[in-house]
Formats: structure tokens, sequence, C-alpha cells
């Protein structure tokens, strides 16, 4: 209900702040293609002017209207015979797809482009068909007939001196080394991508890419402020360019930024004990699902089914932190149904495994072990290429992690246990505490009508106020530890004062006990 009520006004924010300059541009554009359409006789001109329309409406995400006026554009070319263009509207097709999250039908469209293109024999437009297939294949998680494609691309852009096209070719390298986990040789060719969008003075969609591939690295690396530098410099430019899909990769980028950054401090929060303190005071959760929430509305918007399936998944994992097992599961499953739908393997890979943790936590082993046995399967396509995998290693590895869990279980069965008899233990020995001071500041009231020796009231005087010292250091010290983060200095300076304001009510108490005793002839000599 919460989320139905929001969405309109989120909406209507995000298009205003977003794109509401490139938008209006756009419109206006559109309008003069259309009164040039209604005014253009020839076949020969109105083919470019259908083109132009369909490339525009791709760009601001219409993308049912440039399909309905790319089905004209194929019309003209094949009357006229047109294979450039014929080949460039299906490779805008392609990318429609590719936006929308369907990979299949946008690899077939731009396998189509690409044998045309080698069939008119130009370089240039080879190469960005070479790029457009080897992402698709990054995207199913075929890594190395995406590099494959993406080295062919790079070779002819540095032999054609298409600068930026070699920059989009590093950046894409750079994304398979990050997936294969070398993160160094990954930096590498994001950096020599960046290098030259900086050269040549390129503002584009690609540099903002690059920019937050190079955030995404410095998180793995525990770099935050470095993540998070490149992550808004990506954000900012994709904002002023009206990228309204980078725009939702930036959301999530930070999105996820924030999770493992609540994660960490809540690690040390349970670490150090920390009282009293709100370990959330820095709302980095819910800004997250605020950034997810926002992505998930412009990836509707989009009708991008790749995004939706990879921002349902992150939403789950935000509502699970939260201990929303219900919701969480509910958007694992959507993620499932999208990244199945799209063919996007290491999404659904995640989806199936999230799932999987979900079940388990419930105790729900028979569906646990299916998404595992999913999660396993698609693994092993992703990174082996072999289909076929041997059971018995599956359910090796589901029993050991369903052991696994069951140690959890007990193990944080057993340190709650722990904990209960701790604090029952300190809670007596407190009170315990507690009335042997009262018991000797009460004996100090009397000891004026006793016949004592001032030697012996003083010792017992000093003792008294010794004990309550130690006590009061006991007391506080959990929260002189969170002040002072353990330094020794800061630690006994603290002390230090304590003592010094105890000590003028130690010797007020002395004399008053010294006067008593005189007065009462309570000592001999």
């Amino acid at each position: 209900m919460f989320l139905k009520i929001r969405i309109p006004l989120k909406l209507l924010f995000l298009f205003l702040l977003f794109f509401g300059n490139s938008s209006f541009s756009q419109s206006n554009a559109l309008d003069s293609l259309l009164v040039k359409i209604s005014k253009e006789k020839t076949d020969t001109n109105n083919i470019k002017y259908y083109y132009r329309m369909v490339q525009l409406l791709s760009r601001i995400g219409e993308y049912n209207r440039a399909l309905l006026y790319s089905d004209t554009v194929i019309a003209y070319c094949k009357k006229l015979n047109n294979k450039y263009i014929l080949s460039n509207v299906f490779n805008e097709i392609g990318i429609i797809y590719l936006n929308r999250g369907d990979l299949t039908v946008s690899l077939k469209y731009f396998t189509k482009s690409l044998n045309l293109r080698i069939e008119l024999g130009d370089p240039k437009e080879i190469s960005n068909s070479n790029i457009n297939i080897g992402i698709i294949y990054e995207n199913q998680g075929e890594y190395v007939q995406a590099l494959k494609y993406y080295f062919k691309s790079l070779k002819i852009k540095e032999e054609v001196k298409d600068r930026k096209g070699e920059a989009t070719c590093l950046n894409n390298i750079g994304i398979i080394y990050k997936n294969q986990g070398n993160f160094s040789k990954s930096l590498e060719f994001y950096f020599k991508s960046l290098d030259i969008y900086n050269k040549e003075h390129l503002e584009n969609v690609e540099m903002a890419n690059t920019l937050n591939n190079i955030g995404v690295i410095f998180e793995i690396q525990q770099k935050h402020d470095d993540a998070k530098t490149y992550y808004m410099e990506s954000f900012n430019l994709r904002k002023k360019l009206g990228d309204k899909r980078g725009i939702v990769i930036s959301m999530l980028s930070m999105g996820e930024l924030d999770i493992l950054l609540y994660e960490q401090d809540k690690v040390n929060y349970e670490k150090n004990s920390y009282p009293g303190r709100n370990m959330d005071s820095y709302g980095l959760l819910d800004s997250a699902i605020d950034l997810f929430e926002k992505a998930l509305i412009i990836g509707k918007e989009l009708n991008d089914e790749y995004f939706l399936g990879y921002t349902y998944n992150v939403l789950a994992h935000a509502n699970l932190i939260k201990k929303k097992y219900d919701e969480g599961l509910k958007y694992f499953k959507k993620s499932l149904y999208y990244t199945g739908k799209t063919g996007a393997k290491p999404e659904e890979m995640q989806a199936n495994k999230s799932i999987a943790e979900c079940y388990f936590k419930n105790g729900d082993f028979k569906n646990a072990y299916i998404h595992l046995q999913n999660a396993f399967y698609l693994r092993d396509s992703i990174f082996n290429n072999e289909k076929n995998k041997d059971i018995g290693r599956i359910e090796a590895k589901y029993e050991f992690e369903k052991l696994q869990f069951q140690k959890e279980q007990n193990e944080k069965e057993r340190l709650r246990i722990e904990a209960e008899s701790r604090e029952r233990r300190d809670h007596l020995q407190y009170s315990l505490i507690v009335l042997g001071m009262v018991g000797l500041i009460i004996t100090i009231l009397f000891l004026g009508k006793m016949n004592i020796n001032p030697k012996l009231a003083e010792i017992m005087i000093f003792m008294v106020f010794l004990i309550f010292f130690e006590f009061i250091l006991v007391l506080i010290d959990p929260y002189v530890e969170f002040f002072t983060g353990g330094a020794p200095g800061l630690k006994l300076l603290i002390n230090a004062i304590i003592a010094a304001l105890i000590f003028p009510f130690h010797a007020v108490c002395e004399r008053w006990v010294r006067r008593r005793i005189l007065k009462e002839g309570g000592v001999k000599g």
C-alpha cells in the first residue's frame, strides 16, 4: 500500500528532475521529423526520416513505438534494396530488445545486422556489431564467447582509429575480467578506457558506464570512499545526459554500497557491543531501499525485464536484512521469473541461491535443495560450460550446507544461553556489591558511637571508598570503552577524573568520623 501511494509522486519527481530537458528536446525533434514525413513524397528521404524516428524513440525508452516504425523502415529497405539502413535498423531493434532484457531476440537481430555489415564491408560497423553480440554473451554468462567478440572489435577499432569505440571495447573487456574475478586486470582495462574518454573530451553514456564500473571494483576491494566518488561521478553524468537505464544502474550500485556499509557497521556494532547506540544511525539501509524502489519505478517504465530481475533481487536482500523473510522470498521469486525469462544466467543463479537460503531459514529443506541444485547447474553452465554434472556432488554440497546451517543455529542458541547466564550473574553480583556498600556506609555512620581507634576508622573509610571507586569503574567500563575506543591514555584520564571527584568526599567523611569519635570520647589517648 505504501509503495502504491509513493509511486506516482516519485515518478513525477524523477521525470522532472532527470529527464525534463532531454525529453523536451527529443519531443521537438520527433515533431520535426513527423512534419518532414508528412511533406516528403520520395521513398529515399522517407526511409531516412523513419529510421531517425526509430533511433529517437529508442533513446527515450518508447520501445513499442520504435518497433512499429522499424517495421516501416524494413519495408522501405526491402523495396529499395538499401542494405546499409537495413543493417542499421536491425542493430537498433537488437538494442531495443537488449534494453528490454530479451537477450535471445536481441542476439538474433544483432547477428542479422553483423551479416549485412560483413557483406557491405564496413569495418567500423562490423566492429560495433561485434561489441553488441559480445554484450549479449556477457549477459548470458558466456564469458569466453563475449571476450572473443570484444577483442575482435578492439582490433578493428584500433585499425580504423575509432578512439570512442576503442574505449568502449576496453571497458567491456574489463567487465569480463571482473566477472572472472581478475580485479587488477579489470581495473587496468577500465582506466585505459577512461583515459581515452578524458583525452578525447568524450562525455557520453559509455564514459558514465566506465566510471560506474571502476566504482564496482573499488567496492569489491573495500575502498569505499573511492567507490562512492566514482558512483556519484557516473550518476551525475547520467543525469546530465538523461540516460534512464544508466540512472537505474547508478541507483543500484549506490544502494548496494549502502547495504555493504550497513552490514559492516552491523558486524562492528555486534563485535564491540556498544551500549545505547543506534546501529543504523546513518540510515544506510533505508537509503538503499529508497534507491532500489526508485530504480524499480524506472525499470518498470522502461519495461526492462533484465533490470527488473536484478532490482527485485537486491530489494529482496534488503528485506531479508530487515528480517522480512516472506517479503524477501516474494521479491526473489519475481527476480527468478524475470532472470529466467531474459536468459541472464548469472542473475538467475543468484536468485536460485537466495531462494534456497530463504527456504533454509524457514526449515523447508526440500525446496531449498531444488533451488540450490538449480543454482549449481547454472554456475556450472556459466563457468565450465558442462551441462550435466554429477548429482551426487550437488547432493553432497547440499547436505554439507544443511549441516552448516544447523551448526550455525546451534551456535547462536549456545551464545544466547551464555549471554543470558552472564547477564543473570552480573545482576546478582551488582546487587551483592550494592548491599555490601550500604552495610559499610551504615557502619561508618555509627563509628562515632563505637570505641574504635582512629587509624582503624580511617582504614575502614578508605576501604569503603576504594570499593565504591572500583564499583563505579566496573559499572561505566562499557561506556568508557565506547567513547575512548579502548585508548589506554584516555581510559587512564577518565579514571583519574573519577578519583579526583571522589577524593574530596573521602576527606570530608574522614574528618567527620574523626570529630565524632573524639566528641564521643570513644578513643583513649
